[in-house]
């Protein structure tokens, strides 16, 4: 999932502000937490008083870099150059972090606590290590196997289709993902939703 968050940050697919008020979808692109600035991705996993808040912290590994004049694809960069690979994984676990927190505060108008955010995101990142570090059994290899097949670009003229959906049963919600692209593997499309109530 940090991955494929990544991946649609880097290509401005997520669903920002002013993404959503180019597709006129909503009225205004301000940032929907400070008001100060167009919610682009830089500045709501980035430059954001509140994403301020969340790398200011000791915990983040980079809390004296300038918030400014970076767009999304120089900071990954220069985290490359400086960060060692296992600040560079918390790193990428936090910007998904950051975004969660964004969307807490827009849904449910709560702003959690960058403190709790960021030990939560080395939790779950170690969480995943350990994970990823057992033995695997017969029955999970044919998963594994079943897992690793590649995604093939549609005919010329032709779009391909993508889905995603997820349940949280105990919170009776759903989410999904779809996204289209052309024979190129370029994206056309990327939407994401939930549902309450499911």
């Amino acid at each position: 999932m940090v991955k494929f968050f990544l991946w649609k940050a880097a290509n401005e697919l997520l669903p920002t502000k002013r993404n959503l008020f180019y597709r006129k979808i909503v009225e205004n692109p301000l940032c929907p937490i400070c008001f100060r600035d167009e919610e682009s991705v830089i500045h709501a996993l980035w430059k954001c008083p509140a994403a301020n808040d969340v790398w200011a912290n000791g915990l983040s590994g980079i809390h004296k870099w300038k918030r400014e004049g970076v767009d999304l694809l120089t900071l990954r960069g220069k985290m490359m150059k400086v960060l060692e690979k296992a600040k560079l994984e918390e790193a990428a676990v936090i910007l998904r972090k950051v975004w969660q927190r964004r969307n807490t505060f827009v849904f449910y108008n709560r702003l959690t606590c960058p403190r709790r955010l960021l030990s939560t995101a080395i939790e779950t990142l170690e969480d995943f290590k350990k994970e990823n570090g057992r033995v695997i059994t017969e029955d999970q290899q044919a998963i594994v196997l079943v897992n690793k097949s590649k995604w093939v670009r549609p005919a010329a003229d032709f779009v391909k289709v993508n889905w995603d959906a997820s349940l949280d049963l105990k919170n009776r919600r759903m989410g999904m993902e779809i996204i289209s692209r052309n024979e190129e593997g370029e994206a056309l499309l990327g939407v994401c939703d939930s549902r309450m109530n499911v």
